[in-house]
C-alpha cells in the first residue's frame, strides 16, 4: 500500500483548470499531494507533500492545518494568476 497513490478529490477552478487531491500511505499515517493540471491532462504544478486540500472556492483554498493539535483548523491561501 505504500507505493500506491491514489486520487481522493478533485477540485474544479474558475479558469477550467483542476487540483487533484491524492493520498499515499506513509506508516500510520496519510500522505497528501497536490497536483494542478489543464483540462487536457497538462501539469502545472505539483506539491508532493502538501497539506489536506479541503475546499477551493474561486482562487482560495482551505487546507487542513497540518501543525494544529485541534481539530477543524484551517490555513488559506490564494493561487497567483500564471500558477
Amino acid at each position: 500500500m505504500q507505493q500506491l497513490t491514489l486520487v481522493y478529490d478533485l477540485f474544479w477552478l474558475p479558469d477550467g483548470s483542476f487540483l487533484v487531491q491524492t493520498g499515499r500511505q506513509k506508516g500510520a499515517e496519510l500522505e497528501w499531494g497536490l497536483l494542478h493540471l489543464t483540462p487536457d491532462g497538462r501539469r502545472l504544478a505539483e506539491l508532493p507533500a502538501a497539506p489536506r486540500l479541503m475546499a477551493a472556492r474561486g482562487d482560495t483554498l482551505y487546507f487542513v492545518d497540518p501543525r494544529s493539535e485541534v481539530p477543524n483548523r484551517w490555513r488559506i491561501a490564494r493561487l497567483r494568476a500564471g500558477s
